[in-house]
């Protein structure tokens, strides 16, 4: 084989590897996005969750407050 056909070879390979890198990032964002869209439907956003969990957590410190019902029995 000519060296120059190697060059051309090597080339076209490193085209193809740079383009599905470039690829990569929109393609897994995209598929993100879809992935929610179809199996996300009805349920709460991350957001929401976290605003409950936090509802909870002051709820469930509250008991501990020496000003509580509990603790004035």
């Amino acid at each position: 084989m000519n060296l120059e056909v190697i060059a051309t070879i090597l080339r076209s390979l490193a085209f193809v590897v740079l383009y599905f890198f470039i690829s990569f990032g929109p393609g897994f964002i995209v598929g993100m996005l879809l992935a929610n869209a179809i199996f996300g439907r009805g349920k709460p956003t991350i957001m929401q969750v976290y605003i409950d969990r936090k509802k909870d957590a002051a709820q469930h410190n509250a008991q501990w407050n020496p000003s509580h019902p509990r603790w004035r029995e």
